[in-house]
């Protein structure tokens, strides 16, 4: 149980710093995780949505992460301009 956690915060934290590289936003190592598994969740989400059904641990599963965290970085930079 304590490997699985451990392995999703990592796998979330460099998704997160992914998402920050390609979205070109530098983020602390706390809200590269945030952003990772928040974003993987929503990319999950969106995916359901379509109809895109995919397991947690594979190359379209991890695209799908990466693709929900760079969406959570860019509504994060538009609500941030709207101040």
């Amino acid at each position: 149980m304590f490997w699985n956690i451990l392995v999703w915060l990592l796998v979330g934290a460099f998704l997160g710093w992914l998402a920050g590289l390609v979205m070109k936003v530098q983020l602390t190592v706390i809200a590269a995780l945030i952003v990772g598994i928040v974003g993987s969740a929503l990319g999950g989400l969106v995916a359901g949505l379509l109809g895109i059904s995919l397991k947690s641990f594979s190359v379209g599963g991890l695209i799908v992460a990466i693709g929900g965290s760079c969406l959570l970085l860019y509504i994060a930079a538009r609500l941030g301009r709207k101040k």
